[in-house]
């Protein structure tokens, strides 16, 4: 189930794609001003999540061929309750177009999950409940290679969706992963 939503999700999107980018007015292609604002534009900032790039607020640094991208969320509840995602991407364009880049990708996650809770367990022989104080760390890395394609809306909007294999909880997990952002460009 999961498998076919993620394929219409795709063939969704590329519908609309191919959609939008037939629909553009062919005199309003390449200009020597709108080549300008892409070239000035060297930074983003949005949303961007995955396995491997790690989730929350995240920062672009766009060069000619290559982007950098840094993703950062703390959630701290308590000083027993909490979690970091820190994630690092790197990415290669291949193609790009006005509206499409298709690019390589690199990316590195680590997590850090501190929780605690009372495990309640029931000893069948004495009829009591025993509660012990469990406190649980987890702390691992996730890298990931893939392709992916960055789709640019209007001047400054750009979303962009990664397919790869990462190996995730400090390489225990190989498997196809899913990442994905969007970014405002200035």
């Amino acid at each position: 189930m999961k498998k076919f939503t993620l394929l219409s999700l795709t063939a969704s999107l590329m519908v609309f794609l191919s959609c939008n980018l037939q629909a553009q007015d062919q005199s309003n292609q390449n200009t020597e001003e709108d080549n300008e604002t892409t070239v000035d534009m060297k930074h983003g900032i949005g949303a961007a999540a995955g396995f491997t790039t790690g989730y929350g607020l995240s920062y672009r640094y766009y060069m000619e061929h290559l982007r950098f991208q840094l993703t950062f969320s703390p959630f701290v509840r308590s000083k027993d309750d909490m979690e970091f995602s820190t994630g690092l991407t790197v990415m290669y364009n291949i193609v790009e177009t006005k509206h499409i880049n298709l690019f390589l990708y690199e990316s590195n996650h680590w997590k850090y999950d501190k929780y605690n809770y009372y495990n309640n367990i029931y000893d069948y022989d004495t009829g009591d409940y025993n509660s012990e104080y469990v406190e649980n760390i987890e702390n691992f890395v996730n890298i990931g290679i893939g392709f992916g394609f960055e789709v640019l809306f209007w001047e400054r909007l750009s979303a962009n969706l990664m397919l790869g294999y990462g190996a995730l909880e400090n390489f225990e997990i190989v498997q196809p992963t899913v990442e994905g952002g969007l970014f405002y460009r200035f």
